[in-house]
């Protein structure tokens, strides 16, 4: 039972150095305070969904005051900033994906194709679990496939651009200009959110925890990534002649 354990522990003792190791240490351990969190939450609000409690006479009230008070300007820009959290989504994760390969960076690969396409599948599973219908008008703005709960397009968003920020801290150590990356995904990924709610194909209970099956995803896709940068690189047999 052990030995699997051990096998983990004698590579990282044999790859990462000591330093990076207390650093790596750091990170499993706030990754697991915060995949926990967001675990607790998103369970949180499964229970009430399943149970059709107070949360989802919330969350139908919100939706029909959303729906009947919204202008025709803010839908068609809504309509805009959604495709921020799929089409665009999509794109990123392909040129993501082929910069890894003109890089020949496999294990980054690994990583980043488990953390988008792994978090797409997670995603549809959850979706099929629940099976929670959509929003349901007389007249809709938007139209979605498949189940409700929890949002995709609130959780592939937070992965993605989620992703994309701690990317660019590597190479960028300014702190003004981290301040600003950041800044620009919090707002992106909570513009996104909101479109689901003002184009009324999703419940505020479905973004939520879709953001909460994100932000865990995410942060185990940082510590992993963190384990890859820290690393020892290999070094070639020398040769005597």
């Amino acid at each position: 039972m052990t030995k699997p354990f051990q096998r983990i522990g004698r590579y990282v003792r044999e790859h990462v150095p000591m330093a990076d190791r207390i650093l790596a240490s750091l990170y499993l351990i706030i990754g697991f305070i915060v995949s926990f969190a967001c675990l607790h939450l998103f369970a949180e609000i499964a229970e009430e969904v399943i149970s059709e409690d107070e949360l989802v006479l919330f969350d139908q009230m919100l939706a029909d005051a959303l729906h009947v008070s919204v202008s025709q300007t803010q839908i068609q820009a809504f309509a805009f900033i959604t495709l921020f959290g799929s089409q665009i989504v999509a794109l990123i994760a392909v040129m993501g994906g082929l910069y890894y390969v003109i890089k020949r960076q496999w294990t980054q690969l690994v990583v980043w194709l488990v953390a988008i396409a792994g978090g797409e599948l997670l995603n549809l599973a959850l979706k099929s679990l629940f099976s929670r219908p959509r929003p349901s008008f007389d007249i809709s703005f938007a139209t979605a496939v498949n189940a409700s709960f929890p949002s995709g397009h609130a959780m592939l968003s937070l992965i993605t651009y989620g992703l994309l920020t701690y990317l660019a801290f590597q190479i960028i150590h300014n702190l003004r200009a981290r301040i600003l990356i950041a800044g620009i995904a919090i707002l992106l990924v909570t513009a996104i959110c909101l479109s689901r709610l003002v184009l009324g194909v999703h419940y505020i209970s479905d973004v939520v925890a879709g953001m909460a099956v994100g932000g865990m995803w995410l942060s185990a896709c940082i510590v992993a990534l963190e384990f890859v940068r820290r690393r020892k690189p290999r070094t070639s047999p020398q040769t005597t002649v």
